[in-house]
């Protein structure tokens, strides 16, 4: 009997979108650049609100390439920003 072994992959993409909505973030949009040497470098930019009695963001950008064996463009990007957002807001994902 063979046994196979597989690794599933899924975006991070969607788990991004959910951290944006707890987060309540002010804005965020996705980007995407070619490098100097003709990459495709995928991007996510978020506003993040630093004081809660004023309105007063910083924005952040967060990058990834397509060459890194992520499954889309903007995964790496989304990763990074899920964990900069534990960071900033204490929240802990459990699967």
């Amino acid at each position: 009997i063979t046994t196979g072994m597989f690794i599933p992959r899924s975006s991070r993409v969607p788990l991004f979108e959910a951290v944006v909505s707890y987060c309540r973030l002010p804005f965020h949009s996705y980007v995407r650049e070619v490098a100097y040497d003709g990459s495709l470098l995928g991007g996510v930019e978020i506003d993040v609100l630093v004081r809660e009695d004023v309105v007063w963001c910083q924005t952040h950008f967060f990058w990834g390439s397509s060459f890194d064996g992520c499954s889309s463009l903007y995964d790496q990007a989304a990763y990074q920003v899920v964990r900069f957002l534990q960071s900033v807001y204490g929240f802990v994902i459990a699967d």
